[in-house]
C-alpha cells in the first residue's frame, strides 16, 4: 500500500507570434492596432475590431465608437475619460521615438488620436491625413506623425525594459491600423507599413507527477 511519486517540469511555449511584449529591435517596433496588450472602455466610447473599410493590415483594424461626434483633447485628462488601446513593449534601445499611425477618418471631425508612453502623454495629438491637410485622412488609409504644431510626435525611452505605449481616442469615428515608433527621425512608412514586430510569448512551467503504488 506504499505510494511514491515523481515530478517533471515542463515547459510550454506559444507556437505562434506570442503573446507578450512586443521586442523592440534597432530602435524600431511595429504593432498591429488589433493586437493591444490591454483596452480601457472609457465614457461611453470603446475601441472595438472593425473589418470595414478594406485596405487593413493584419486580421483588423480598431475602431472608436459609437460615433456621436463626441471629441476630447489633451486637457480631457485622457488617463481617466478616453478609450485606450495599450501595448507592452520590450526595449532595448533608449532615446527619442517617432510615432507613426497608420489610420482612417470618417469626417474632419473624425481624426485626432493621442498618445503617450507609461500614462505620460505626448505633448499633441496625432491627426489622420495629418493637421496641415482639412480633408486629408479622410476615407483613406494614410500615416500620419505630425501634430497640431509640430513636425513628428514622439515619445521618450529613458531606461530599457517593458514599458507600456498608449493610444487613446480623440475623435469617436477614427479608425487605427497599425503603429510604428522609430528612432530614425528621417524614417517614413509607406503603403501598409513593415511587418509587425515579434512577441516574446511567456513560457509556462506546469509541473506533471507520476504515481507509483507498490
Amino acid at each position: 500500500g506504499a505510494t511514491d511519486s515523481v515530478s517533471h517540469d515542463v515547459t510550454v511555449t506559444d507556437g505562434g507570434g506570442g503573446t507578450g511584449a512586443f521586442i523592440e529591435a534597432g530602435g524600431q517596433v511595429v504593432m498591429e492596432a488589433e493586437h493591444y496588450s490591454a483596452r480601457f472602455d472609457r465614457s461611453g466610447d470603446a475601441w472595438t475590431e472593425t473589418t470595414d473599410p478594406a485596405g487593413f493590415t493584419g486580421e483588423a483594424a480598431m475602431e472608436s465608437g459609437p460615433d456621436d461626434g463626441t471629441r476630447l483633447r489633451l486637457q480631457d485628462d485622457l488617463a481617466s475619460v478616453a478609450p485606450e488601446l495599450a501595448f507592452d513593449v520590450a526595449f532595448s534601445t533608449t532615446g527619442t521615438y517617432h510615432v507613426w499611425l497608420r489610420a482612417w477618418a470618417p469626417d474632419v471631425k473624425g481624426k485626432a488620436m493621442f498618445v503617450g508612453l507609461d500614462g505620460v502623454e505626448a505633448s499633441s495629438g496625432i491627426a489622420a491625413g495629418g493637421y496641415g491637410s482639412w480633408g486629408g485622412g479622410v476615407g483613406e488609409w494614410t500615416w500620419s506623425t505630425n501634430g497640431r504644431f509640430i513636425d513628428s510626435v514622439v515619445v521618450e525611452v529613458t531606461a530599457p525594459g517593458v514599458h507600456t505605449f498608449q493610444v487613446w481616442m480623440g475623435d469617436d469615428g477614427v479608425i487605427v491600423d497599425k503603429v510604428v515608433l522609430t528612432t530614425d527621425s528621417g524614417y517614413v512608412p509607406e503603403g501598409g507599413g513593415p511587418p509587425e514586430s515579434p512577441r516574446d510569448g511567456a513560457a509556462v512551467a506546469v509541473a506533471t507527477s507520476l504515481f507509483l503504488t507498490i
